[in-house]
């Protein structure tokens, strides 16, 4: 046993690499007041990293005394010499060190009551002594990362939609969840308010129990041989179907060289993802991610990491089929394939060696193969490289959008980091890295629950809440509504990997008086301030009485259409958070500008935000029938959606910052042929910065830059005290000069 703690003692060995203890209190001890707390760094093992630091101290463990030790060490030595915590020795239930008759302090000893400590798990009484402080340094760090903010400006006690919005608090929601094994209900969260609340409930709740009543156990779905007739849910009504099936999809796999037996599971596409795919408007919403790992790996190790992903997110692993004639249906259908050598050894090629990085994220902009994974697939690919300049392997993941949304790119990159972190503890092979990965909602569970409900009474009243507010629509883009109304590339001329210049074009800029405004008026989003400049900035541009566009909506809340009694049975059941597969959908935003002496600035962000929350109440209608309720819709919405979109997305904000230990998301490419594209959100050291990223084919580069420039304009124009009851009809005012 004395060697065993020797090895710990002397080096620790975290994510591969050697951290000594002495050097770590060398540089504590250098500062007066962290000196006088005699710090002492013992390791103790850690599922992912390894081996992890402890930082033991004679005295409380104040927030203020935790960012002192996290800050020394940053500024010296580096993030990966953080300890993973610091604890009171008085918590560990002694007055002083353990020590020799002469005095030497016993690490052996104190790293063993360390780990006696720690494996215990239990709760301190001090808040500022032990577990307590600990969860509130975790649930501090969670929120940074998610908001791109020093956890240093995360204020405890301030209500959380100052500075994140409904999908990031899901998303934090799933990550306390990971990291504390606590797991608050959607409606607990919403109803905390603040961060402080939210760790007043999880202190009172043990390690997987949401809100006092059982987690739902999530398992990886296993299947011996082939789906059969009870399996696929669109030949429940119909099995006669089901050698029409079987025909269809061996007709587009077999070119792969797979059969029937290399099939697991048919599960139906949810009809935005089908319409969008059948219209080919997906064919250019591609993602390609450069990642590089943050040590070094061989193209073999990274190759198991990204296998390891793929299993454990199986939608990953499908392609897209559909045949409406032979199918008597204008459904799709993802074809899920058995994850066996031999279908990685067609989703994952060796991609030769990069001299730099930047390379690397050159490649992820004009990928060398603009074909991989369009449909029907396979729909998720992996380029490998060596990086000559790093030392390292690294890789370029392209994926098609019928099986990713931006929540879904959150659990594919967690994942992953996850991955890396397994194998810098020792897991060698993909069952080993597997072991070490939290499975996810299967989205089967969720896609046939869309196909079943879609025609159920809760999805017509969401379809005939769409279909009276857009019931002129035809009339709107018949006056010169749409914006912009051409495209300078034929659809089928488009290649993104062709297009010049940068991803986009990136507009930032800061509007601190919305923290006024946000004060004051805290039911007004930043998403509906920003929305509410695209709307202005639309009608301006057409000289129409209403803004046309479209916006996503992440619909990631619970399953579409359950009826609430049901849901009330089980609410955690039913939650779509984790759901491995995309949920998103897209809905028309048709929104009345009026003139001088009408609306003002504060009534009709109210109305855009009013108007905003029932669109996310209704997202989920289903686009079917949202088209076939409209006159011409099967035709003008398509053409609506390939216009303009308008997208909030949870998490832009932290641009610039790195959420992951063990690897980083250099770019994340996506190039759609639209006439405009408006990727939006907030962030910044202040939570005040406005990020525009600007794409389209309806402009060139400079027309692109003065539509993101009149937003700015506008937004700033928005939140100014001195405007919020004047007309909104005069917003060009902003725009003039």
């Amino acid at each position: 046993m004395k060697a065993k703690y020797l090895q710990i003692l002397g080096r620790i060995i975290r994510g591969g690499e050697n951290i000594s203890p002495s050097a770590v209190e060398g540089i504590l001890g250098k500062n007066p007041t962290l000196n006088a707390l005699i710090p002492q760094i013992v390791g103790v093992r850690d599922e992912i990293a390894g081996e992890v630091p402890i930082c033991v101290i004679k005295g409380l463990a104040t927030p203020e005394i935790r960012e002192l030790i996290q800050s020394e060490i940053v500024q010296r030595m580096g993030t990966l010499y953080v300890p993973e915590d610091v604890i009171p020795v008085e918590t560990l239930g002694l007055e002083d060190y353990p020590r020799t008759t002469s005095g030497k302090i016993q690490k052996a000893k104190l790293a063993a009551l360390v780990r006696k400590h720690l494996s215990r798990g239990e709760e301190a009484l001090d808040s500022t002594t032990g577990h307590d402080a600990n969860l509130t340094e975790e649930l501090r760090s969670i929120w940074a990362k998610a908001v791109g903010l020093e956890p240093s400006r995360i204020r405890l006690d301030a209500p959380i939609s100052e500075f994140a919005d409904s999908i990031t608090v899901m998303r934090v929601r799933d990550r306390i969840k990971r990291t504390t094994g606590k797991a608050l209900s959607l409606s607990a969260m919403a109803e905390a308010g603040t961060i402080e609340k939210q760790i007043k409930l999880l202190q009172g709740m043990g390690a997987g129990q949401p809100n006092g009543t059982q987690e739902v156990p999530v398992e990886r779905p296993t299947r011996q041989g082939t789906p059969g007739v009870e399996d696929m849910v669109h030949l429940i009504e119909d099995p006669e179907l089901l050698g029409p099936t079987k025909e269809v999809v061996i007709e587009t796999i077999s070119k792969l060289g797979l059969g029937w037996e290399d099939v697991e599971d048919i599960i139906p596409a949810y009809d935005f993802g089908t319409i969008m795919s059948q219209t080919k408007l997906y064919d250019s919403w591609n993602f390609n991610f450069s990642i590089l790992p943050s040590r070094k790996v061989d193209k073999e190790s990274l190759r198991r990491a990204f296998e390891a992903v793929v299993i454990n997110n199986r939608i990953l692993a499908s392609l897209l089929v559909w045949d409406e004639n032979k199918l008597s249906s204008d459904d799709a259908l993802h074809v899920i394939i058995k994850r066996s050598p031999k279908f990685f050894d067609m989703i994952v090629e060796d991609g030769g060696s990069l001299d730099t990085v930047e390379d690397l994220k050159n490649v992820s902009l004009h990928h060398p193969r603009p074909d991989y994974a369009t449909l029907p697939g396979p729909v998720y690919r992996t380029m490998l490289f060596d990086i000559k300049e790093t030392g390292t392997a690294a890789m370029v993941n392209s994926v098609h959008h019928c099986v990713i949304d931006a929540s879904m790119g959150q659990i594919i990159q967690e994942d992953m980091d996850r991955a890396l972190g397994a194998m810098a503890s020792g897991a060698a092979s993909t069952e080993a890295i597997l072991s070490k990965l939290h499975p996810h909602v299967d989205y089967k569970p969720w896609a046939d629950s869309y196909y079943n409900l879609r025609s159920g009474v809760e999805a017509r009243a969401a379809t005939k809440w769409h279909l009276r507010r857009l019931s002129s629509l035809p009339q709107h883009v018949e006056a010169g509504a749409l914006f912009p109304s051409t495209l300078i590339t034929p659809r089928d001329k488009y290649n993104a990997a062709l297009v010049e210049g940068d991803d986009c074009i990136p507009i930032k800029f800061d509007i601190p008086d919305i923290h006024a405004l946000r004060k004051e008026f805290p039911d007004i989003t930043p998403q509906a301030v920003v929305k509410s400049a695209v709307a202005l900035m639309n009608v301006h541009r057409t000289g129409h009485s209403h803004a046309l566009f479209t916006n996503h909506e992440a619909s990631r809340t619970y399953f579409p259409f359950v009826p609430k009694a049901l849901a009330a049975l089980s609410p955690k059941l039913f939650e779509a958070t984790d759901v491995s597969g995309p949920t998103y959908q897209n809905v028309i935003n048709l929104i009345e500008v009026g003139g001088d002496g009408g609306e003002t600035v504060l009534g009709f962000l109210r109305r855009v935000q009013a108007e905003q929350t029932l669109l996310t109440r209704h997202a989920a209608a289903p686009l079917r029938q949202v088209m076939g309720g409209l006159d011409g819709g099967n035709r003008l919405v398509p053409e609506v959606i390939g216009a303009q979109v308008y997208n909030w997305v949870p998490g832009l904000g932290t641009v610039g910052t790195n959420p992951h230990r063990h690897h980083e998301v250099l770019s994340a490419v996506v190039r759609p042929h639209l006439g405009l594209s408006l990727n939006c959100g907030l962030g910044g050291p202040r939570n005040q910065t406005v990020i525009v990223q600007v794409r389209g084919d309806g402009f060139e580069l400079g027309g692109l830059r003065r539509i993101g420039e009149e937003i700015e304009a506008i937004t700033k124009w928005l939140v100014a005290r001195s405007n919020w009851e004047a007309p909104v009809g005069g917003f060009g005012r902003a725009l003039e000069g």
